[in-house]
């Protein structure tokens, strides 16, 4: 496997500068070892609130295309599992200098990692989506979209995203929202990627959780 370090000299320095995604630090094994602890919850929930999150692999895919976007700023990414992704300006310059040597022989499916979701309710009809992943190889970039669902389809979106460069394993952050009733809510990862050191991409394939919002 190729080393989590970064063999890109820019990304050392280029860590240090993320800012605004709150690093939680997940157990190392991977989703499909048997089980790996939730990760730590962020200090303004319950005592005992990482318990109750759920947790789903994730799974590698390669990029098979890329087409630039119109501003010049990134690029929409297809993978070979047949998923879109937009990639920012330096994700899409590294897979452009790299994929020549960039195979799907080692693809692993169901085995880079683990993504996961909880939503709580804070009271007074407020509510609290944590969310982020672990995976097996160091993350450069990522993109991560979710919602909260209500009674008639009321949908409520976050899109959490950095302009830096993660090289990390672990990330995760929470979103603090309203909703206009009392009533049960789905959250769940809409859409979710990370941009691993050895370029595949790790795709969440959820997870959902349902509370009681009141």
């Amino acid at each position: 496997m190729p080393s989590t370090t970064s063999p890109v000299p820019w990304l050392t320095t280029a860590a240090a500068l993320v800012s605004g995604a709150a690093l939680a630090l997940a157990a190392p094994a991977p989703a499909s070892a048997s089980p790996s602890p939730a990760p730590d919850a962020p200090p303004e929930v319950p005592e005992g609130a990482a318990a109750q999150v759920v947790k789903v692999p994730m799974e590698a895919a390669n990029i098979t295309s890329a087409v630039p976007d119109a501003d010049g700023e990134g690029a929409t990414a297809r993978l070979d599992n047949g998923q879109s992704i937009e990639l920012p300006e330096q994700a899409y310059t590294e897979w452009q200098e790299s994929k020549g040597e960039v195979g799907t022989e080692d693809l692993v499916i169901g085995d880079c990692g683990y993504s996961y979701l909880w939503l709580f309710s804070t009271g007074n009809r407020g509510y609290m989506v944590w969310t982020g992943f672990h995976v097996n190889e160091n993350a450069w970039f990522y993109g991560w979209e979710s919602a909260v669902i209500g009674a008639g389809d009321t949908r409520y979106e976050q899109t959490f995203e950095d302009g830096g460069v993660l090289d990390s394993q672990d990330w995760s952050q929470d979103y603090y929202g309203m909703v206009p009733a009392t009533d049960l809510y789905d959250g769940m990862v809409d859409n979710g990627w990370a941009f691993l050191s050895n370029f595949q991409i790790c795709t969440a394939l959820g997870p959902n959780d349902t509370q009681w919002i009141q």
